[in-house]
């Protein structure tokens, strides 16, 4: 998760996916409000209410990420407890994210959200039921949050990354990486500065019609 405030200070602490969003830190340098990226770190109520007023007082928030290894598993295969947790780190954890940032946003004047989703949100993937519809999920309410809160000056939107070169991809790379880049028309993985410039653009005033996108950077992967 990244965070910027007042277009002065900025903090990245406790995502595995850190690395795609060192880009983002530009983000204090061309966003007049506070901007918060939400990712998918939250796991339940208690850390929301507790690093967000840490982060609304003082620019900084902290977060905590686990990752349930339910890979190969199809949709009736998967556990009860294995189910609940990828959805409640990749869908509620977003929510939980919003639900916070969007006071703050309110009492401000304004702000910007930019949720991470997925190519998972656009498509099905077997073998990935759980963290499908996590994702769709993190799109409906990308797109339902927009439309709510437009005539309060926030825009809601959602980067949708492929397949991108991070700690998160390099097991998933190792065993079947040569298969799955002949579905990228691009034919290699994306960087993390990639999904960056993209935050950076819906984080810009550049982007200040946009609300309620999904756009996916994935090389175009989901244009076949």
């Amino acid at each position: 998760m990244t965070i910027t405030h007042d277009s002065t200070r900025s903090s990245l602490r406790g995502s595995r996916r850190s690395e795609w969003w060192n880009m983002a830190l530009k983000a204090s340098s061309v966003s007049k409000t506070m901007t918060l990226i939400s990712g998918t770190p939250l796991d339940g109520v208690w850390q929301a209410e507790c690093w967000f007023p840490q982060y609304s007082q003082q620019g900084d928030w902290e977060a905590s990420i686990t990752v349930v290894d339910a890979a190969g598993k199809k949709t009736h295969e998967w556990s009860d407890e294995a189910f609940d947790r990828m959805i409640a780190v990749n869908l509620r954890g977003v929510w939980l994210c919003m639900k916070h940032e969007i006071p703050q946003m309110l009492a401000q004047g304004g702000g910007v959200i930019v949720n991470t989703g997925s190519i998972a949100g656009l498509i099905g993937l077997p073998t990935s039921s759980a963290y499908v519809a996590a994702k769709h999920g993190v799109l409906g309410l990308t797109k339902t949050a927009a439309l709510e809160y437009a005539t309060d000056k926030i825009r809601v939107n959602a980067v949708c990354p492929g397949y991108i070169e991070t700690k998160m991809t390099e097991d998933t790379m190792r065993r079947r990486g040569t298969e799955l880049m002949t579905k990228v028309p691009f034919g290699r993985m994306g960087k993390p500065e990639e999904i960056g410039e993209m935050v950076l653009w819906f984080c810009s005033d550049r982007a200040s019609y946009v609300s309620g996108a999904c756009y996916n950077v994935d090389g175009g992967y989901m244009a076949i």
